[in-house]
């Protein structure tokens, strides 16, 4: 008889525990799903996802700004010294009968006579190089017409520009006419040379390209014929540098001569810091060129590799967008770019031929980290929360 009361009382209580035991488990498991697709489906990781690429976007623009500031505010200023060149190129105007051009020993005195202004402008502009090449002839002559121009210039170098220094000892010529060395009052370069040579196939449009345009008269002032280079080097033991230059004119308009700054590669690079960006990154100064309608990259700095055709042609869809967003795919890897403009030749006469775009690099898989593990933390969180619940029901 007690062993049927207990039975009843076993089955009562079975009945009870499935009765309200497995609806509360169906239920929790019910709202676990709920909140999973919820969160994962409603729109949460897209939202993290466009705020790393926001994030990125602006460490981008934030970092570009800062080079383009340097641009605008020390590097590419010259007009002050400019117009101290053109005053003193028409005093040896008006005492000599003969165009300078044609007088090699008065180029030679000329650039004696403004090495102090040309080390000034170095110094007050913060840059690793200045120079100063004249011209020589009357008509504007190509390296495709001559294949070797010989030209009276002066280059001076420092490189480290953050350094202390007594007098001019911390400088070096590059280019310099040998007669004016104790002049300049600067140490020779190892690789110094008296005159500029140029010869048919060297990369010289930093000289030859302001020049030309400025000959062609495509520009009312002489600023307005500025180019910024790709990388270029005088020898093979040469630093590689980056140049601006500009095209100077007497009064009557003649391009007597280019002069131009010179950022070296290790000094760009190091404005340059990727790992703001993360692990797997990397910045980069890109310039396209509106008469070849071609990009190149002028500076890199980072640790990561992409299809350089791929994404000059993804900058190039870009042009007419101020800034870009992309992500590219190589070797079964995917990197994201961002790329924001410093210098519009339709907004910045002095860059007419050019764009600059600074363009930061950073994988996909470290962008989107977070966002891509988050399914899985949810999905972890519903089913350790479904199983304390669980047990606690039990």
């Amino acid at each position: 008889m007690e062993n049927k009361k207990i039975r009843r009382k076993s089955k009562k209580v079975k009945s009870i525990f499935r009765k309200l035991f497995v609806p509360i488990i169906c239920v929790m498991i019910l709202q676990s799903c709920i909140f999973y697709f919820s969160a994962v489906h409603g729109g949460i990781t897209d939202i993290l996802c466009l705020s790393a690429q926001k994030n990125m976007e602006n460490k981008v623009s934030e970092r570009g700004g800062k080079i383009e500031a340097l641009f605008t505010d020390n590097w590419s200023d010259m007009s002050e010294y400019a117009n101290s060149f053109n005053q003193i190129y028409e005093k040896y105007k008006k005492e000599s009968d003969v165009p300078m051009y044609e007088n090699e020993q008065m180029q030679e005195k000329y650039l004696e006579d403004v090495s102090d202004i040309l080390i000034t402008m170095l110094r007050n502009n913060e840059v690793n190089g200045v120079f100063l090449i004249l011209n020589n002839n009357k008509e504007l002559v190509t390296l495709d017409e001559e294949k070797t121009q010989v030209k009276k210039g002066l280059c001076i170098r420092d490189y480290d520009q953050d350094s202390a220094y007594i007098v001019n000892e911390d400088l070096t010529v590059i280019r310099c006419p040998e007669s004016i060395i104790s002049g300049v009052g600067c140490e020779k370069e190892i690789d110094w040379e008296s005159d500029y040579v140029f010869n048919k196939g060297d990369d010289a449009e930093y000289y030859f390209r302001p020049l030309s345009d400025a000959y062609k008269g495509y520009y009312d002032n002489w600023d307005d014929a500025a180019y910024i280079s790709s990388l270029h080097s005088y020898s093979d033991n040469d630093e590689k540098v980056v140049s601006y230059s500009v095209c100077l004119q007497d009064c009557t308009g003649y391009p007597y001569g280019v002069l131009g700054i010179e950022l070296t590669e290790e000094y760009l690079t190091s404005l340059m810091p990727y790992n703001e960006l993360g692990n797997n990154s990397g910045y980069m100064l890109v310039k396209y060129d509106e008469d070849s309608k071609k990009s190149e990259i002028i500076s890199y700095n980072g640790n990561i590799t992409v299809n350089e055709n791929l994404l000059k042609h993804k900058i190039n869809n870009s042009l007419n967008s101020e800034n870009e967003f992309f992500c590219m795919e190589e070797n079964n890897k995917c990197v994201c770019a961002s790329v924001t403009e410093i210098y519009s030749g339709e907004e910045d006469t002095r860059f007419a031929d050019s764009r600059i775009k600074f363009v930061g690099l950073l994988k996909q898989d470290e962008l989107y980290f977070f966002q891509k593990n988050i399914r899985v933390l949810l999905l972890f969180d519903a089913v350790i929360g479904l199983i304390i619940g669980g047990v606690a029901i039990f």
